[in-house]
């Protein structure tokens, strides 16, 4: 029996010699280049969050931890072979200052490389509907609001001094309830760990708003179809009364706004920084149709905006005055335009659709 225990514990010794020595005769690695998957010999000096790469080298298939940019990557995640490892940047801003490095271990022996990664901004553009009511949920548009983690435990938005209650946070927009008590023209702040960003436009700008149908129409002949939202089948209003259409046209033509507006001189004179902006909503989708600005001929249609049917929710559109002004129209600024669109096209059905807040907005 002794000499039973005696010969495992010489072998237990021999075994540990042995990976002893198999751990001193690792080779060290090497990282020769890296380049993209899809072009294996021209080298990369920079690349993307989110991109694939392939590190060229040697004794590769050993490595146990890797480092891109100081961001530690998971090393089930890559593909290893002796001589090259594939692996994507990860989409994660490191705790500390970016390395720009590529870095790999094998048992504490370490080969690493040059690797310029782009970190791109955090991205506010702004709100999906700029007038949305307190109490409302609305969409902080952007871009990279996952990147920077703003979120409900680490993020903060801001509606002037009034913080705003995150629910939902993805790559492209941060869905928020709007705080009470904020006043028209506040400002919209996002912070995150890593940045601080003001959207550029305001909460509720009525600047020059110039039909926000609070009086009458002039020769429309349309003033039945504004609402305060008080009437069956309305929706909540989003800014006093507003324009709402719920009805069978058999007609393809229909004026439904015309009023005479002054507009400012600077948008007749450099209409390339302004635009259009209106609150919209619809309970039933397009069908082929589209609104006239009847001065300028311009066509508007939303489906080529991205908007078929908002399901009773108010939207914020915003036209280019560029294209309002169809073919550069143009006429005296000392003079009242008239604003009048007309629905057109589509076939003999229901037209159920809300619009408010008609302003001008100069984005520079």
């Amino acid at each position: 029996m002794k000499s039973k225990f005696c010969f495992f514990m010489i072998l237990c010794a021999l075994l540990f010699v042995a990976c002893d020595n198999d751990t001193d005769n690792m080779a060290q690695p090497q990282v020769m280049k890296i380049t993209s998957t899809t072009d294996l010999e021209t080298s990369l000096s920079a690349c993307n969050l989110g991109d694939w790469v392939v590190v060229h080298g040697e004794g590769l298939d050993n490595v146990t931890s890797i480092n891109v940019n100081g961001v530690e990557l998971n090393i089930r995640d890559v593909f290893r072979e002796a001589n090259r490892i594939t692996l994507q940047i990860p989409r994660e801003l490191p705790e500390g200052e970016p390395t720009n490095k590529i870095r790999v271990n094998v048992a504490d022996l370490v080969a690493e490389t040059d690797l310029a990664v782009s970190i791109p901004d955090l991205i506010v553009t702004g709100l999906d509907n700029e007038w949305a009511v307190a109490g409302e949920t609305v969409k902080v548009c952007g871009n990279n609001f996952d990147l920077y983690d703003v979120t409900a435990d680490a993020g903060e938005v801001f509606f002037g001094d009034a913080k705003a209650e995150i629910t939902e946070t993805q790559a492209t927009f941060v869905t928020v309830v709007v705080p009470n008590g904020v006043s028209n023209k506040s400002q919209i702040k996002v912070l995150s760990k890593k940045s601080t960003v003001i959207a550029p436009v305001l909460y509720r700008d009525d600047t020059n708003l110039f039909e926000g149908f609070e009086g009458g129409f002039g020769w429309a002949g349309t003033d039945n179809l504004v609402t305060d939202g008080s009437r069956e089948g309305d929706i909540a209003p989003c800014n006093g009364k507003y324009f709402y259409m719920n009805e069978v046209l058999h007609a393809n033509w229909y004026i439904f706004i015309a009023n005479a507006v002054m507009w400012p001189k600077e948008m007749w004179e450099n209409p390339e920084n302004w635009c259009m902006k209106f609150e919209m909503f619809t309970q039933k989708p397009f069908s082929g149709n589209y609104f006239q600005f009847d001065q300028t001929h311009y066509l508007w249609k939303p489906e080529e905006h991205g908007v078929t049917n908002t399901h009773g929710k108010w939207q914020t559109m915003v036209l280019e005055m560029t294209d309002v002004l169809f073919e550069g129209y143009t006429q005296n600024p000392e003079a009242a335009f008239l604003f009048q669109i007309s629905l057109h096209g589509g076939n003999a059905e229901t037209v159920d659709i809300g619009l408010d807040n008609f302003r001008l907005y100069r984005k520079k």
